[in-house]
């Protein structure tokens, strides 16, 4: 049995073809997803916001002649909260809330100086439709900064930007007018470490906890569905190694049936060396994916739904070798349809998918528990953001139980072939 375990797991895996659709294209799919999001989390993540402020003589102007003005869309945010006659002082508020004044960089604000109303306006307007596009600018008015915002599309995004500006002045004039007057009425209370601690540091009324092992993200649903994508296109493996083991595929299987080894010990070793390199080919791919999905502490627990993973593959593969009087090639079509059709229920092809998905399995329960690529999904969800291994545990006994269906219908037809003459 091991002289067969070797020489199928030798053969299966020097075989391009089947590892071009078993780790090739899961590999190659699972790239795409990393530029992919990536390229998402970069243009969702907010960063350092990039507005202009105005210093110097010309800080008195507002947004008009030239520029069109307020009646033209520029929006005025207001006075904020109070008065602060000091300009320098808010300029080195400035300075220490963007990225040149943060130690580590990592600044609140991206500020670009400009001497006058106008010239901010000028760069504002010309920086329109960049990656970097200023939210619009700041100036000293009246002994008080105000905020000038560029009219936008109105995008969540920009609304959202524009809204932190007027936050970030708005807290700074009511603190620094509450400072004011604590210093006209009682300055010895600023000697209290407590108190300045108390208008300084920011105020939390709500703890933020998570109600999941770890934190949620979208994308890794599409991750997972990929490896029971993955997973599935390994059955190929296993239809090629039993395919192998027939009399009449071929003079090797000839051999191997009038051989000394006995049937269910060739067939042992097959199905064996068929299981290791289905797993060889997921752990490629999981390792490959770890690069970009956290999976804790729960590695352990993958490796485990890896195993009965590709376990289900090669009992699929096995049980589509023994259907009778079917060319080899339409055998892997139906490992092909099997798998693509799974994939689908499983969301892999994109949102209107996964919606689809979604609505099946609200509208039919039972449906995921007929599609192993979706057992294996959820055995991943199970680990990723469960407390208890108990919903995993009962995504390996459903895969299970497909296993030994199908081991049982396999063992069935095995047992009836026979063959005139090898």
């Amino acid at each position: 049995m091991l002289v067969t375990f070797r020489a199928v797991f030798v053969s299966l895996m020097r075989n391009p073809g089947l590892l071009v659709w078993a780790v090739g294209l899961p590999l190659a799919l699972s790239t795409m997803f990393i530029f992919m999001f990536d390229s998402l989390e970069r243009n969702d993540a907010m960063g350092e916001l990039p507005v202009v402020v105005v210093r110097g003589e010309g800080a008195g102007g507002a947004a008009e002649d030239g520029f069109g003005g307020l009646a033209a869309g520029w929006s005025d945010a207001g006075s904020f909260a109070g008065s602060v006659d000091d300009e320098g002082a808010f300029l080195r508020f400035v300075e220490a809330v963007s990225a040149d004044g943060d130690p580590d960089g990592d600044g609140l604000l991206s500020v670009t100086y400009a001497s006058s109303a106008e010239e901010a306006q000028r760069l504002v307007a010309d920086s329109q439709g960049g990656d970097d596009a200023f939210v619009g600018y700041i100036a000293f008015e009246g002994g008080q900064p105000r905020a000038y915002l560029y009219p936008t599309t109105e995008t969540v995004a920009d609304l959202a930007k524009q809204s932190i500006v007027v936050l970030l002045l708005d807290q700074y004039v009511s603190r620094a007018s509450l400072v004011r007057g604590i210093v006209q009425s009682d300055p010895m209370l600023l000697a209290d470490g407590r108190l300045i601690a108390t208008m300084t540091d920011p105020f939390e009324a709500t703890e933020r906890i998570s109600v999941t092992q770890n934190p949620l993200s979208e994308k890794v649903r599409y991750y997972f569905a990929l490896l029971g994508f993955a997973a599935l296109s390994c059955a190929t493996m296993g239809l090629t190694a039993v395919l192998g083991l027939r009399g009449c595929s071929g003079p090797l299987g000839a051999r191997r049936a009038v051989g000394g080894v006995s049937h269910s010990r060739a067939l042992l070793g097959t199905l064996l060396a068929s299981w290791a390199a289905s797993f060889l080919c997921l752990l490629a791919v999981f390792l490959f994916m770890s690069l970009t999905v956290d999976f804790g502490d729960r590695v352990l627990g993958c490796l485990a739904v890896l195993l009965v993973a590709s376990l289900t593959a090669v009992s699929l593969g096995c049980a589509v070798a023994v259907i009778p009087k079917l060319p080899d090639s339409t055998r892997a079509g139906i490992i092909t349809a099997v798998t693509c059709m799974a994939a689908l229920f499983t969301g892999l092809y994109g949102q209107p998918t996964m919606e689809l998905a979604d609505r099946i399995a609200r509208a039919v329960p039972a449906s995921t528990l007929v599609n192993p690529a979706a057992q294996i999904a959820e055995a991943f969800y199970g680990l990723l953001y469960y407390d208890s291994f108990a919903p995993t545990l009962g995504h390996l006994a459903i895969l299970l139980a497909m296993c030994a269906v199908l081991f049982a219908l396999s063992a069935r037809a095995l047992r009836r072939q026979r063959y005139a003459s090898l």
